[in-house]
């Protein structure tokens, strides 16, 4: 199957020069920088205690 990998990837790179579709281009585009590890970033929430608030939750 490793040998089908370069395959892949030169389809996806001529998707994303050559296709007549946008949408098409897009995805091959966010597929290959998806895997080159250029994911779009994760929003994430942290909520921090701080020292006051521990302290009242212990008492």
């Amino acid at each position: 199957m490793d040998f089908l990998s370069g395959e892949a990837i030169n389809t996806l790179a001529d998707l994303m020069r050559n296709s007549s579709s946008d949408n098409v281009r897009l995805n091959a585009c966010r597929d290959i920088l998806s895997r080159a590890g250029f994911d779009a970033t994760a929003k994430s929430k942290v909520e921090v205690d701080t020292p006051e608030d521990i302290i009242i939750t212990i008492t």
